[in-house]
């Protein structure tokens, strides 16, 4: 496969004043916009708590893709989870401060691989590694490539 030409797509990243970390009100209208998502509450999803990555500083936010012909009770847990098993819904979980995505907490439940792009997407990069020397930058160009925010 032929290697991106990073320097284009840096040119086009500064040209169109793209962020490294995106706003959350960016985040949760692409996602309820794009796939009907709707935002469900924190205190739903304990577990989370249980997760080593989760941060409790930071602000949480969930969103629940549900696949048109299914219901789906997220306030029951065991339900929930055999829900996302049959592919019948995914979450999405982020967490932000002071509006912008910055926590590096990102999870995707579900089977939806068209979605991993846009996650990495907006997990973003911290800005003091927006360099083309840097792969990790260089990867999150090609990723906002794939997602169609560059060319």
């Amino acid at each position: 496969m032929k290697e991106p030409n990073y320097e284009a797509l840096y040119e086009q990243f500064v040209a169109k004043q793209l962020p490294c970390r995106f706003p959350t009100t960016e985040v949760r209208r692409h996602f309820m916009e794009r796939y009907g998502a709707i935002s469900l509450a924190p205190s739903m999803f304990p577990e989370l708590q249980e997760d080593i990555y989760f941060r409790a500083d930071c602000d949480t936010h969930i969103y629940a893709i549900v696949r048109a012909d299914a219901y789906v009770n997220h306030g029951n847990p065991h339900s929930r989870w055999r829900a996302v098993d049959e592919g019948k819904v995914s979450y999405v979980v982020f967490q932000s401060r002071e509006g912008v995505i910055d926590c590096d907490y990102f999870s995707l439940h579900g089977n939806e691989p068209r979605l991993e792009d846009e996650i990495a997407m907006f997990n973003g990069i911290d800005p003091k590694r927006a360099d083309l020397a840097n792969p990790d930058f260089r990867a999150y160009l090609t990723v906002m490539q794939k997602c169609g925010l560059l060319t």
